[in-house]
């Protein structure tokens, strides 16, 4: 992409003395802003929150400029194709909310992909068996995977789209190595990197406890769902946040049932104590219902992993949405113009 993004910018005219005006103007209107209110920005746009002022300052600058290249490849493609928005705001959502996302949630014995388009419809949603266990030689890893993304991952150049990879981590559950099953994850993950790579593609790494936080999910072994007699729904370590994730995603899917299995009730959609106070289980722009995917959830033995990769890309497509707001307020006013071209 990078080499594209390079192409487009070296046909635009060289910077004026007004744009280095209006990039001092952007610069000091991001420093003049308070800590917390940083904070909030990269809350709202799904980045990390930790570090320094200046830390994090840096951070959204960095988002900033990645939506603006991206932006730049995406308008570019809209105006080759004759498909360029009537008004400028439309034409920046587009820039910045791709018309497709790929979202991977990475498991050794089950792989979850969902293909959601711009307005929230799912295009494809399926479930693939990697592994039967968790015990591998290299060689045959390789292959499933390569398999995997030959066969079940839509190919999604990056004009039209971005892949959102479920982010691994080397986690020891208080052992003293890494379990088996973990590291396997982790060469997955770097795997299905390789094998994106090959390709003209945006690949877009995403922390699960991020997504967590986003959607209020209860935090480990915590009680916030309850069954009809009121009594935890799980005794075991994150049951709660995997039936929470099942049941936010069903009541999407079938709104007039809130996600109701008649077993369960939710009360996830008033987030715990600790959770940030913009999360909730009500994304900006709601699922589309579909009939045939909610009978396809039901029908899965894995409902959690098939839910995860679907909050996921909504949660990522609201954190797009966010930055649009952002990319107005603190992005100089000639790249926004280079971003949404003749609209």
């Amino acid at each position: 992409m990078s080499s594209i993004v390079a192409a487009i910018r070296a046909s635009l005219p060289a910077p004026s003395f007004a744009f280095h005006c209006s990039k001092r103007r952007y610069l000091a209107s991001l420093a003049s802003l308070r800590s917390i209110e940083i904070t909030e920005l990269l809350r709202e746009c799904g980045l990390p929150v930790s570090g320094t002022k200046s830390e994090k300052i840096e951070r959204l600058k960095a988002r900033l400029r990645k939506l603006r290249d991206l932006g730049m490849l995406r308008s570019s493609h809209n105006e080759a194709q004759a498909t360029s928005p009537r008004s400028e705001d439309e034409a920046l959502r587009r820039a910045i909310v791709p018309e497709q996302v790929v979202s991977i949630d990475i498991g050794f014995r089950n792989m979850a992909v969902v293909h959601l388009s711009r307005d929230r419809e799912i295009l494809d949603w399926k479930r693939v068996e990697l592994l039967p266990e968790a015990r591998f030689e290299p060689w045959d890893l390789a292959k499933r995977v390569h398999s995997f993304c030959a066969e079940h991952l839509p190919r999604v150049p990056v004009h039209l789209g971005t892949y959102i990879i479920e982010h691994q981590r080397f986690r020891t559950q208080g052992s003293s190595a890494v379990a088996n099953a973990v590291m396997i994850n982790n060469i997955i993950e770097a795997l299905i990197y390789a094998n994106l790579g090959q390709f003209d593609v945006e690949v877009e790494a995403i922390n699960p406890a991020t997504v967590s936080t986003y959607f209020g999910f209860p935090a480990a072994g915590s009680t916030a769902l309850r069954n009809k007699k009121g009594e935890s729904a799980g005794g075991a370590r994150n049951l709660t946040k995997k039936r929470a994730a099942t049941v936010i995603v069903k009541s999407w899917l079938e709104p007039w049932t809130n996600g109701d299995d008649s077993s369960v009730r939710d009360t996830t959609r008033d987030p715990p104590p600790s959770a940030s106070s913009s999360a909730s289980a009500v994304p900006l722009m709601p699922l589309k219902a579909d009939v045939k995917w909610a009978a396809f959830l039901k029908s899965e033995r894995k409902k959690d992993d098939l839910s995860d990769s679907l909050l996921q890309a909504m949660a990522w497509l609201d954190w797009q949405t966010n930055a649009i707001n952002a990319v107005k307020q603190y992005m100089d006013p000639i790249d926004i113009k280079h971003m949404v071209g003749d609209a």
